[in-house]
């Protein structure tokens, strides 16, 4: 993604493509996170667009555009459940695609792209306060990885988790066993 936002669009040539404009803004402030003000408009116009397209629904960019509007609104449990159903949907896709389209296929939705939405939802989990999870998912992550040979990009997560997990001695709330 580039340092710059995208330029103003104000005509399109169908729904999919002012979803995939929309989209790309809300991701563009969201991951900056300097503008509320902007990141809140764009999911909430995101959200709208979702509601009346009817491609959308079942679909894997759909799934992430529903998550990340839900992250952007708070609204945690529902950010979750769609990034799991876009996970799932991808994990589909990579069981039924034929070797001959695989290079296609896992050039839009490959490995790299699986084991980006897993530290994804490991993040959703520990700020819905499921921090045991959320290290099980980026271990997942971290797994995948090493065995397809790409770099994993959520260490740096995962550690922090782990090494507030030993100084807290806790898990999810609980007090961990032989501590007080």
């Amino acid at each position: 993604m580039s340092e710059q936002a995208l330029p103003t669009k104000r005509h399109f040539a169908d729904m999919a493509d002012e979803i995939e404009y929309v989209y790309q803004k809300l991701v563009f402030w969201f991951c900056r996170n300097t503008e509320g003000v902007r990141t809140r408009r764009y999911a909430a116009r995101l959200k709208r667009l979702l509601v009346r397209d009817e491609t959308i629904p079942g679909s894997i960019f759909g799934e992430e555009c529903w998550s990340l509007v839900f992250e952007v609104e708070g609204d945690f449990r529902q950010a979750i459940r769609h990034r799991e159903n876009e996970i799932r949907l991808i994990r589909r896709l990579h069981e039924i695609t034929p070797k001959e389209q695989r290079d296609l296929v896992f050039a839009w939705y490959g490995h790299d792209d699986l084991s980006d939405r897993l530290v994804i939802l490991a993040n959703l989990y520990d700020q819905f306060g499921q921090t045991e999870r959320a290290i099980r998912i980026l271990r997942e992550s971290r797994a995948l990885c090493s065995r397809h040979g790409i770099p994993f990009d959520g260490e740096d997560i995962l550690q922090e988790l782990l090494s507030d997990r030993s100084v807290n001695g806790k898990r999810n709330g609980r007090v961990a066993v032989g501590t007080r």
